[in-house]
């Protein structure tokens, strides 16, 4: 082949000088925000959006078709009739399948009660029954106690088959408490246990001094869990705080969106005596429904814990030395010891971290377990230093 027909096959370079440009890519179109209604602002109209689409993921979370979670809920208390007065009160019904987070709360039925037990350091909750105890939390008009002090809105919650009820007592006037008192008591006689949060040391003595007050006998309590103690015993390590709203978040998975604040409560009763102001209750009363089905879920939670043979690995980091904390007070000492021991012998980490007091007394040397290992030795074999785990003076 001569060199002419070689030639003849190369192809043209192009030159991109000659070549037309390619056209630039039209620039998207921005997304204009929603049109406000008249009157708002575009950033309330973004607000409202967003609490819209928060309010389907609550409703999807628990039920849709539970009505207080819904932007536009309606009053949910009805008047009816009792012995003492006019007595207003709500239900609402949770399907079975309902979650808390990433917690079902039918789960709680399967908690049996020698693990609860055994998780509360409370032989009188050996034969506790899940599926037959009274779930309690109070709305009060102050956190200090004593006469001045009315639990206006009453919320508990039991399980009618497979589906957990919620019946809120609420306060509409402050003469009309005897009426709600009487229907907590029926309540509480009825039940084989109560499950509160701290309810030890606020919900109950509240109770009891108002029945005292108003002169109607209290009812014999039955065996009561207290949530708060077993929670700072298995969790105390490893969550922020050990309040109903930290254990919902780092425990269950589940993170209250537009609730109330704690502190807002009271003044939201008492505008509601004065003016009538019906739309700033709801918000107090969804939010004692949220504590309601988060005393339910976590009961679920806890109750494989203490069905766990003592040493069993926990969700997450398991605190050191956790077989001592759901080991009972003083017995068997010789189970817990060993396990107290070891968590002690440790480098790098501080007793006072694990423990769920964190009161004066306790070690705060973080580079020196040997000083700590001391200080708790001294503590001698019957006491409970406030800066141990529970049980854990009794126990080494």
């Amino acid at each position: 082949m001569d060199l002419q027909r070689k030639l003849s096959r190369l192809r043209p370079r192009r030159d991109p000088a000659a070549e037309p440009a390619a056209p630039e890519p039209a620039a998207p179109e921005p997304v204009a925000p929603p049109e406000p209604p008249p009157g708002e602002s575009v950033f309330e109209a973004l607000r409202a959006q967003l609490q819209r689409r928060r309010g389907r993921l609550a409703r999807a979370s628990v039920g849709a078709d539970v009505a207080l979670f819904h932007d536009d809920a309606p009053w949910p208390f009805a008047p009816t009739d009792s012995e003492h007065g006019t007595l207003h009160r709500s239900h609402t019904r949770l399907d079975p399948a309902a979650k808390h987070g990433a917690v079902p709360v039918q789960r709680a039925l399967a908690a049996r009660g020698p693990a609860l037990s055994t998780l509360a350091l409370d032989p009188s909750l050996a034969e506790l029954d899940v599926g037959r105890a009274l779930f309690l939390d109070t709305e009060t008009t102050g956190l200090s106690g004593g006469t001045g002090t009315i639990a206006f809105l009453v919320g508990v919650a039991y399980f009618d088959d497979d589906e957990l009820v919620v019946e809120q007592l609420f306060v509409h006037d402050p003469d009309a408490e005897a009426a709600m008192l009487s229907r907590v008591a029926a309540l509480v006689a009825g039940a084989s246990a109560l499950i509160t949060f701290n309810g030890k040391s606020f919900d109950l003595p509240l109770l009891r001094s108002r029945f005292v007050l108003s002169r109607i006998p209290p009812p014999a309590l039955p065996p009561h869990l207290d949530l708060l103690h077993v929670a700072r015993r298995i969790y105390g390590a490893r969550v922020d705080r050990c309040s109903l709203t930290g254990l919902e978040r780092d425990v269950l998975r589940f993170e209250r969106l537009d609730d109330i604040a704690g502190e807002e409560i009271p003044e939201r009763y008492r505008r509601y005596l004065r003016e009538g102001d019906r739309a700033g209750i709801v918000p107090v009363v969804r939010h004692n429904l949220w504590d309601l089905v988060a005393l339910a879920a976590l009961t679920g939670e806890l109750g494989p814990r203490g069905a766990l043979p003592l040493g069993g690995a926990l969700r997450g980091r398991r605190p050191r030395g956790a077989r001592s904390y759901v080991t009972p007070r003083g017995r068997p000492p010789g189970r817990a010891r060993p396990c107290g021991r070891r968590a002690l012998s440790r480098p790098g980490r501080r007793l006072a971290r694990g423990a769920p007091h964190r009161g004066e007394g306790a070690p705060q040397d973080r580079g020196r377990p040997g000083e700590v290992r001391s200080a708790a030795r001294g503590a001698g074999p019957r006491a409970r230093g406030r800066g141990h785990p529970p049980g854990a003076g009794a126990l080494l």
